[in-house]
């Protein structure tokens, strides 16, 4: 399953989407290609337990991803994260066992401890 989060959706709740075990793909993009999205907030275990995850487009607008918010992601493989990303929370991506980090922001101020598996590629 595929979901696209609209452009105007702000802050993506805590465990709004936990344990959706079927959820391969999420897209934080507009749909109509001019208007920028505004998600800002990942909450807390927004994502977590999704074990068929396999991918994940961030947009430029996103300033912080929560602890446990995509903990236990166990299938997704890459991610960029965005030049807009200041936070990134406590075990957010905990459990995601083959995880490649495409692209780091300069702008990130706080990776709080065990954000990343041990054995994360960046």
């Amino acid at each position: 399953e595929k979901i696209t989060i609209p452009y105007s959706v702000e802050i993506i709740s805590e465990k709004c989407f936990e344990n959706c075990v079927n959820l391969k793909e999420i897209n934080f993009v507009s749909e109509e290609s001019r208007k920028i999205p505004s998600l800002k907030i990942i909450e807390d275990y927004a994502f977590s337990c999704c074990k068929s995850l396999e991918f994940i487009s961030l947009h430029q607008c996103l300033n912080v991803i929560s602890q446990y918010s995509f903990c236990s992601c166990e299938a997704l493989r890459s991610i960029s994260l965005p030049r807009s990303l200041t936070e990134i929370g406590n075990y957010a991506f905990y459990g995601c066992k083959s995880l490649f980090i495409a692209r780091v922001s300069t702008s990130l101020t706080n990776i709080d401890q065990f954000a990343f598996p041990a054995n994360t590629t960046i």
